[in-house]
């Protein structure tokens, strides 16, 4: 979610009014502070407005690099440490009175930054919309016109990526997990539309909800941009833009594109199996460890970054492993995980109240095991259960379903009962707010494929951490 609060001293409040710092809260996302670059982590964070006379720029530091000021002669760095987001979906529209779905590139150019113009009234708004303007995008009030086109802009579909060029910025979003008869339609009509927006962060969206508000109130830039067939595709930077030193947090450049599945590595000694290649090796994950039972896990990230191909390795190696059966839950159903371990699992769940009676069962189970008192360590005779959940934060919202996710975590592991989990974000939000839940899946197996959330969870643990 947008970041809920922030430290803004009096004279920003009282400038910006009541109006104003709504609108600043719902456009501005706690990634990197625009000071020393860091994750912002879970602390509210400063806020820091620029003064130009005729605009303002409000931006999100660590109180202890930049206290709140409004000021004429803020120092910013001289490369704002910004981040971008993209991502590729269809949005709906409207067409000669019938609805078009039209594969649509969403950007959010800047997380922790936004500009502000003042209006006549002497009250200050978002111009994200106005300053995109310039470029030919519009606010999507009515139809849109499918023969304008933005000037000062191309775009490129490559075998990986949608790259999009506006002006001397240069975006890119992956479509590997976008359906062919999209990219067949961007490539037969030669352009796709792009929405620029500082209301929306396209990595974390889970339905198309919040894309459609910001349609409605018009906080969205949209406009159509032609593929260029002719030249070749300019390089789009990293999409958590380079420090101002021009270095990355990781180089990962010597990763490999691919690695296949090579096959069970269950370890029955260490309760681990070989899930991938780190910077220093392989990297594992356990499912059991001797003396304390079965382990949970958490993988998050965006859509399309290979979180249930991970979650199916983990239940091929549990079904594998012999001393484990699998239960699985796709929760929309669209992800194929039930389909591909269908022969492997107990049951499959193929939506949000199938999954809930799942997570009821195994709360049956282990008032079961701790009743009998027969149950420890996962043995052929004995298995373990281990539930897997696909884009778990569409049921674990709901605070009953989370309060039974978290009596798994807490409870089951000296009974033999698992749970992992994949989601979208790991914010709190998705959790019902349970951070014994969001915590105790990742205590032991953790897997992150977005670097912002993995300083959010990492920030998260330290907080909680006794000192």
């Amino acid at each position: 979610m947008a970041v809920p609060a922030f430290k803004a001293n009096p004279e920003t409040r009282a400038r910006l009014g009541r109006i104003g710092l709504e609108a600043v809260s719902r456009n501005l996302w706690a990634a990197d502070c625009q000071t020393c670059g860091s994750p912002l982590g879970l602390d509210s964070p400063s806020l820091i407005v620029l003064d130009y006379l005729v605009a303002v720029d409000a931006s999100l530091h660590h109180p202890e690099c930049r206290q709140p000021e409004w000021s004429q002669t803020a120092v910013v760095s001289s490369q704002p440490l910004l981040t971008f987001t993209t991502r590729m979906m269809l949005i709906p529209s409207m067409m000669g009175g019938r609805r078009v779905d039209r594969p649509t590139f969403l950007v959010n150019p800047s997380l922790e930054s936004v500009t502000l113009w003042q209006d006549s009234s002497g009250g200050y708004r978002v111009a994200t919309v106005d300053y995109y303007a310039e470029f030919g995008l519009v606010a999507p009030s009515g139809a849109l016109d499918p023969t304008d086109r933005v000037v000062n802009a191309a775009a490129w579909l490559t075998d990986h990526e949608l790259i999009v060029r506006l002006g001397s910025a240069v975006w890119a979003a992956s479509h590997v997990m976008v359906d062919e008869p999209i990219l067949a339609t961007i490539r037969e009509s030669g352009v796709v539309w792009l929405a620029v927006s500082t209301a929306v962060h396209p990595t974390l969206l889970t339905d198309h909800r919040p894309v459609e508000q910001i349609f409605r109130s018009g906080e969205v830039a949209v406009g159509l941009v032609e593929l260029n067939t002719s030249e070749p595709a300019p390089t789009a930077p990293p999409r958590l833009q380079m420090k101002a030193d021009g270095t990355r947090d990781e180089d990962v450049d010597w990763l490999p594109e691919r690695v296949n599945y090579a096959g069970p590595t269950y370890d029955p000694v260490t309760g681990r199996f070989e899930a991938g290649t780190g910077m220093d090796g392989p990297t594992y994950w356990t499912l059991n460890t001797s003396g304390k039972g079965v382990e949970c896990g958490l993988l998050y990230g965006p859509a399309g970054t290979g979180k249930t191909n991970m979650m199916r390795i983990i239940g091929l190696e549990a079904y594998c492993s012999t001393v484990f059966n699998v239960l699985v839950a796709d929760v929309t159903d669209r992800n194929g995980i039930c389909d591909s371990l269908a022969t492997l699992a107990e049951k499959c769940a193929r939506t949000v109240s199938e999954t809930m009676d799942l997570l009821k069962g195994m709360n049956r189970v282990i008032n079961a095991r701790l009743a009998a008192g027969e149950y420890g360590e996962p043995t052929p005779k004995t298995p373990g259960l281990l539930l897997l959940i696909d884009d778990a934060q569409l049921v674990l919202r709901n605070r009953r379903a989370a309060r039974l996710a978290e009596r798994i975590v807490t409870e089951g592991a000296g009974v033999g009962v698992g749970l992992v989990a994949t989601t979208t974000s790991v914010d709190l939000i998705e959790f019902a707010g349970n951070r014994a839940l969001l915590l105790g899946l990742s205590a032991k197996n953790s897997a992150g494929f977005d670097r912002w959330q993995s300083d959010q969870l990492r920030a998260l643990r330290e907080a909680a951490s006794p000192q």
